[in-house]
């Protein structure tokens, strides 16, 4: 049923990498709003480990950090920086 469920959400999708944004930011869509639950009811339905997207999300914050320090990226934009 989960094979079925990514197909349907995701197989419009030509690239594994892009599946895998697509479902980090629906997550994280569910988790910024403040429904822990439906993120980890969502994580149920497609077979995702809620411990590994949530380290996906660390890494990219601490990713960010590393660009602004370097001025690759500016905080104040639309890079994500609000959390810094």
């Amino acid at each position: 049923q989960q094979v079925k469920e990514r197909q349907n959400n995701w197989g419009h999708l030509s690239s594994d990498h892009l599946a895998v944004v697509q479902a980090f930011d629906s997550y994280n869509f569910h988790k910024k709003n403040g429904d822990r639950n439906a993120a980890w009811a969502y994580c149920d339905t497609f077979g995702l480990s809620s411990s590994a997207l949530d380290d996906m999300a660390r890494l990219r914050q601490q990713f960010l950090r590393h660009l602004v320090e370097t001025n690759f990226a500016d905080e104040e934009g639309e890079d994500g920086g609000e959390n810094l």
